[in-house]
């Protein structure tokens, strides 16, 4: 593996799926109030289409904590259960076309 140095300070955010859903994995390296290089990781919630149109939540997200290390966040995240589920209709936000 090849490291370069840039000014440019990345959060590493991204996502993946495992059995029990997906979930956001991020750095505390830019736009955090402790810029610590801690690892976040959460388990994102689940939403459904209606056949009618409507947007449901199917399941509510949680927050899985900070980790010192990558590899501590991930086995937390592979470690979780799925979420219980819901049925909740998801209010969005005004949207203009």
């Amino acid at each position: 593996m090849t490291t370069t140095t840039s000014t440019y300070a990345s959060s590493n955010r991204r996502t993946f799926t495992t059995d029990a859903g997906r979930f956001m994995i991020e750095q505390r390296n830019a736009g955090f109030a402790d810029n610590d290089g801690r690892w976040i990781i959460s388990q994102l919630p689940e939403y459904r289409w209606t056949f009618g149109g409507e947007l449901r939540k199917c399941r509510h997200g949680a927050f899985l904590g900070s980790f010192d290390t990558e590899a501590d966040a991930v086995a937390a995240a592979e470690s979780a259960e799925q979420l219980p589920e819901t049925n909740e209709r998801a209010i969005m936000g005004r949207v203009s076309c």
